[in-house]
């Protein structure tokens, strides 16, 4: 009689009340740093941390690769993981997650990129007017091609899946707000610069915009290279100014 009469009574406390989930107004995705999130060699997140979260508590999520960290003006991040499944599966759980509102937010990805140094330089800025996917679609390989000839095979069908314009007045608005930002050059990136003899190459960085090429390789050399701009050019998109690895295949708003 006395358990019951315990059981009775936990069973007529009152349910706890869920916290009101965090108004986040700025995302931040990174897809990777280089060991800890500060105090060495920074990677794509640790200068964000720094300036953000340096006092706050990470916020565990299921399903994602790393915590996520949030300041009390809504300024949120975290390091999704390099690839698109990594960073596809992390977004997803911290968007489907209760304990944050994504549905005022901005989001920023914050990585670093490959650009054909017939187009851009060392520590330029670029805004993406179009994304592409390198890797979905059909190929073969170089020996069993013809010579010099793509190794990507075109398919009807697959164009709604592997390329995205995003909303070219959010891309005019981005710019109008950062185009005079002024960007560090430093001596190290102007002599490295100097490798290349294209005057795209040897330019000061400035902020603009492009097509974003991405994949799950990283490529190298100027065959690749070839190759992605020939797939953004197949697809209907701008030339293509940098490659890189991240988010905003599968979960990322797009902005």
């Amino acid at each position: 009689m006395v358990l019951a009469a315990v059981l009775a009574g936990c069973a007529t406390l009152p349910a706890a009340i869920p916290a009101a989930p965090i108004q986040v107004k700025v995302f931040v995705a990174a897809m990777f740093d280089l060991g800890r999130n500060t105090g060495d060699r920074a990677g794509e997140f640790q200068h964000w941390y720094e300036r953000y979260w340096m006092k706050v508590t990470p916020i565990p999520v299921p399903g994602a690769l790393t915590p996520v960290f949030c300041n009390p003006d809504g300024v949120c991040g975290s390091i999704l993981g390099m690839g698109k499944v990594d960073s596809s599966s992390s977004m997803q759980a911290i968007l489907l997650n209760p304990q944050f509102d994504f549905s005022n937010a901005h989001t920023i990805l914050s990585g670093v990129a490959g650009t054909p140094p017939q187009r851009g330089t060392i520590g330029e800025i670029s805004g993406a007017t179009w994304l592409v996917d390198c890797d979905l679609g059909h190929g073969w390989a170089p020996e069993e091609n013809k010579a010099g000839e793509p190794t990507f095979m075109p398919r009807k069908g697959y164009e709604n899946h592997r390329r995205f314009e995003l909303n070219p007045a959010h891309v005019a608005w981005v710019m109008k707000l950062s185009a005079d930002t002024p960007l560090e050059d430093p001596a190290a990136a102007q002599a490295y610069r100097q490798r290349y003899p294209d005057a795209a190459a040897n330019r000061a960085p400035s902020v603009g915009t492009g097509t974003h090429v991405t994949g799950d390789t990283f490529f190298h050399e100027p065959g690749m290279s070839k190759q992605a701009q020939y797939v953004a050019k197949l697809y209907g998109a701008d030339d293509y100014i940098v490659s890189h690895r991240s988010a905003w295949q599968s979960g990322v708003p797009a902005p």
